[in-house]
């Protein structure tokens, strides 16, 4: 079995061709956070579309002045003016 030797010597020494190494490894990184953040937004954005076609995202004007505690689970979130017993 072959061992490996560590340097523990000089941690914070970059070797040459290490530093072109762990800049493409930064850039490929960089580029796959990039490619999942695209990947994410237009997956969601479809599945909104969708949705809104559906069933709708936004509460009618009706439904908002009613109330959409009221309007989506007919019952009341707050009795203003009227008195505890």
């Amino acid at each position: 079995m072959k061992r490996c030797k560590i340097d523990v010597g000089r941690p914070f020494q970059v070797r040459q061709g290490e530093a072109e190494s762990l800049a493409l490894q930064i850039l490929q990184r960089a580029l796959g956070v990039g490619a999942t953040l695209v990947y994410c937004f237009i997956g969601a954005f479809i599945l909104l579309k969708v949705t809104d076609v559906v069933v709708g995202l936004r509460a009618t004007d009706e439904e908002e002045f009613a109330g959409l505690d009221l309007s989506e689970h007919s019952e009341r979130a707050y009795m203003l003016g009227s008195v505890a017993e």
